[in-house]
């Protein structure tokens, strides 16, 4: 997704580009869709709903498969010691609850 991804509407820079965002579309000055604003974990949702993969094979493709086609492996895509602490925490409905980069909670939604 797109740095507007999950904000609300109004004009984003796309590298170097403005985007306008209305209802949930990005769109370009010249009405050519800019990209995706939707957030990953209604991504996972919908493809859980759709492929019936289980929460361990969605989350992988989520996670370490994206992790080692860009390069990023061994150092991130994996929850083990030495890696770089960026997690995600999602509840029972597989939304976003809490978000750790680095090591440090970033964002946190009713976690007690």
């Amino acid at each position: 997704a797109m740095a507007a991804a999950g904000l609300v509407d109004g004009m984003y820079d796309l590298v170097g580009e403005s985007v306008t965002v209305v209802g949930g579309v990005a769109r370009l000055s010249d009405g050519t869709l800019a990209g995706s604003t939707t957030a990953m974990d209604a991504c996972l949702r919908h493809w859980m709903a759709t492929t019936g993969c289980t929460l361990e094979q969605s989350i992988r493709l989520t996670s370490r498969n994206p992790a080692a086609t860009i390069g990023l492996l061994p150092g991130m895509g994996e929850i083990a010691p030495a890696k770089m602490a960026n997690l995600t925490a999602l509840d029972a409905e597989l939304k976003v609850r809490l978000v750790v980069v680095r090591g440090k909670i970033v964002y946190q939604d009713g976690i007690e």
